[in-house]
């Protein structure tokens, strides 16, 4: 998934592989439990809790174990992710492979980092079974574009079968991530209907296969409602979306909001074909929204439609990460007891800053820098990514500065929670 996306996406309220110093004090890893509880051998199981070595910088450190009795078998331990700025009391996941050499029966589970156990927790080894395909996302797609499959009892070590619209099949390992995996339309797949199955070869075991239409010409873009920042009527948001690749070929990306016998359809940005503007028109409350993009005069069909809810009172501007020069380690601004409290720069630095943008074109922010009674405001611009980009003066004096940015527009004004540190 991307945001802008979803997932450009560069970054979600989970960051993966991040690591940061640990606090002074050592404590264990708390296991709350697995996803599956029922697991075959090559499953990935997905695991909750706390300081599950998010904070770790060498991976041989966090270790899973599955027990029974005095027999102890190493699971594959990998893609801890949290959320920042709180790596000891913030939840933490943790994927671990279930190993191929385990009978089936009741194992416990622990999880090691450094010196310090978690307790236990009881996973059920399963017989293995074929994959249970639920859905494909999208379900039509372009050449180059990504689908995502989902469903249960998925492997590590599975093949996607892919049987196309001329009865040619190909197979190709894919590897899975808990309850999905995925791949990428071959650039000579032919147009029309494509089966998708997942599987083993050696085991001589697929699922129920599930349908792709592959097409040449223009195809919607699939909205991920949940990630969407919710605004009010005549506000801007961005679209989350499975994949942008229909979108960098288009003329034209429309987006529907409907409620009830009333649709009002909006074009995206030109320069931006994820960000949309709510009709100012629209009460707030609960609408459906879906997309369709345009390519030489011939259009999509839509899109599925989705639910999204529109507030009543405007939202201000959101600043979730800044990046500094040309550096794309950014600093991240969630609330946390590991939030720094400044950021150092030198004057002429470029700053890009992350985040939720309700309006139209940058023009309509304002960042506003503040040192007792001296203050400086700049206009940023459109940077890559979504991030909008502003260039420090050349003589920016040394010291502490507060930040602020204001939507013009609505005239919310949101505090950004650290200092920066003129050097």
């Amino acid at each position: 998934m991307q945001k802008h996306l979803m997932f450009g996406v560069f970054l979600s309220l989970i960051v993966f592989g991040l690591c940061f110093s640990t606090s002074a004090q050592n404590l264990s890893p708390v296991l709350e439990g697995c996803t599956p509880t029922k697991a075959a051998v090559n499953t990935v199981l997905q695991c909750d809790g706390l300081r599950l070595g998010a904070e770790v910088t060498d991976p041989t450190r966090v270790r899973a174990t599955f027990v029974r009795g005095a027999i102890r078998i190493a699971g594959r331990a990998s893609g801890s992710r949290y959320i920042p700025n709180d790596l000891q009391s913030g939840p933490q996941t943790l994927s671990v492979v279930v190993p191929e050499q385990i009978t089936p029966g009741r194992w416990q589970l622990v999880i090691e980092v450094g010196e310090w156990s978690s307790e236990p927790v009881m996973i059920e080894v399963a017989d293995w079974t074929p994959p249970n395909l639920s859905s494909l996302m999208p379900e039509r797609v372009s050449r180059g574009e990504f689908v995502f499959v989902y469903g249960g009892s998925l492997h590590v070590n599975d093949e996607i079968e892919i049987t196309d619209s001329l009865g040619h099949v190909r197979r190709f390992s894919a590897g899975a991530s808990g309850s999905s995996t995925g791949f990428t339309v071959s650039r000579d797949t032919p147009d029309g209907e494509a089966w998708i199955r997942v599987g083993l070869t050696a085991r001589n075991s697929f699922s129920q296969p599930l349908k792709l239409v592959v097409t040449s010409g223009p195809v919607a873009l699939e909205l991920w409602p949940d990630q969407m920042t919710k605004v009010a009527p005549g506000q801007w948001t961005d679209l989350v979306v499975t994949t942008l690749k229909p979108a960098e070929d288009a003329d034209k990306v429309e987006v529907e909001f409907r409620r009830g016998e009333q649709a009002i359809i909006q074009s995206t940005l030109k320069s931006n074909r994820t960000h949309v503007r709510v009709p100012a028109t629209l009460k707030p409350g609960s609408i459906e929204l879906r997309t369709r993009t345009s390519l030489q005069g011939l259009a999509s069909d839509w899109s599925r439609a989705i639910s999204y809810e529109i507030l009543e009172h405007p939202v201000g501007p959101s600043v979730w990460a800044i990046e500094m020069g040309d550096k794309a380690n950014p600093v991240f601004l969630w609330e946390g007891p590991d939030r720094p409290t400044n950021f150092e720069v030198e004057p002429g630095y470029a700053l890009t800053l992350r985040g939720d943008f309700p309006v139209g074109s940058p023009e309509q922010l304002r960042i506003i820098f503040q040192r007792n009674t001296e203050q400086v405001a700049i206009t940023p611009v459109e940077g890559e990514r979504g991030g909008k980009l502003l260039n420090l003066p050349g003589d920016m004096g040394a010291g502490d500065w507060k930040i602020s940015i204001t939507d013009l527009e609505s005239g919310i004004t949101a505090t950004i929670p650290i200092l920066m540190r003129v050097k």
